[in-house]
């Protein structure tokens, strides 16, 4: 048995993957770039089903537990209204 995945938006994944050391290398309509070393790691933009977030955490380097527990702190912050203030690309 396998664990319970969620579906979720890419914006979301984004914030948590972000929260986890993550950083954005590019944005446009349809997806997120991320990278932390010698790891880059799309996210599409729109909903993600359980299966393309399985293969997102697993690019990432990401267990599943952690993912969520970088979830939940960006859900805290994103409804405490403390939103990061986007740093510029050098």
């Amino acid at each position: 048995m396998g664990l319970p995945l969620l579906a979720l938006s890419g914006d979301e994944i984004v914030a948590a993957l972000e929260r986890g050391g993550l950083r954005v290398l590019s944005r446009s309509n349809r997806a997120t770039v991320l990278t932390r070393g010698c790891r880059d790691v799309t996210v599409p933009a729109g909903p993600v089903s359980g299966d393309a977030l399985r293969e997102i955490l697993r690019e990432a380097g990401m267990s599943y537990f952690t993912f969520l527990d970088q979830l939940e702190a960006a859900d805290a912050r994103l409804e405490s209204g403390i939103v990061p203030v986007p740093r510029r690309a050098r």
